[in-house]
């Protein structure tokens, strides 16, 4: 567990190195699979998915972060005070609930401007996989999913 790392004086999160490190991998495969293949969908398209399917990943998994903090403390004494809603937004979330949300915002943004369904699939299932990748490994940095710290 190194859930941060200091590099030259400034603190770095482990989970946001990993985590942005699979998103620009990850957006270089889409493009470099689009080239290959010869997809028909634009560049610009594919950015654009891009950039939604990242803000649906990012409201997905913390709303599901919040509902089960909700659900799993609701009755507890203190719930509702500031103090303790300030614990649940340092933290990132859960990757299902980015994924779920992520597939809505893609299926809203292909349907929205008429994008080939399938070619968006085909260019972004391996990306979202690498994603999720360097996810988990930051998740085991940051020991959030994978237990905690032993002796």
């Amino acid at each position: 567990m190194l859930p941060n790392l200091q590099v030259l004086g400034f603190t770095v999160n482990m989970f946001w190195l990993w985590m942005v490190t699979g998103i620009i991998l990850a957006i270089g495969l889409m493009f470099l699979r689009r080239h290959i293949f010869r997809f028909k969908t634009s560049a610009l398209d594919i950015f654009y998915l891009i950039l939604f399917c990242t803000a649906g990943m990012l409201i997905g998994a913390k709303l599901l972060d919040i509902i089960v903090f909700v659900i799993t403390r609701g009755s507890q004494p203190g719930f509702w005070t500031v103090e303790n809603w300030l614990t649940i937004v340092p933290g990132v979330g859960f990757a299902y609930g980015g994924l779920i949300l992520g597939f809505v915002f893609a299926l809203i943004y292909v349907r929205k401007f008429k994008v080939d369904f399938w070619d968006a699939a085909d260019i972004m299932i391996p990306s979202i996989l690498l994603i999720h990748v360097f996810g988990r490994v930051g998740c085991f940095y940051a020991g959030c999913c994978h237990g905690i710290q032993a002796d």
